[in-house]
């Protein structure tokens, strides 16, 4: 699962003090890993930041590649409103 900002990751109950951008860790409660990356507003300054743009696409190159087999699951999207 990917949640996208740290108030997002507190809302899951991830104390985001304590939680880096792009690091993936095990939940047991839910059972799978678990990755938080900053938000894309552009109230947002991480990605303005030096070095910042590169670890991004790092990232988003590494979940292409680990997940490109498997068809991705969307919890809690509403359709047809």
């Amino acid at each position: 699962m990917i949640l996208v900002g740290r108030n997002v990751s507190v809302a899951f109950g991830y104390p985001a003090e304590h939680l880096d951008f792009h690091q993936w860790f095990a939940d047991d409660r839910w059972g799978f890993e678990v990755a938080v990356v900053p938000h894309t507003s552009g109230r947002n300054h991480w990605y303005r930041k030096p070095g910042h743009e590169d670890a991004a696409r790092a990232f988003w190159e590494e979940v292409v590649q680990r997940f490109a087999l498997r068809r991705p699951t969307v919890v809690g999207l509403r359709t047809g409103t």
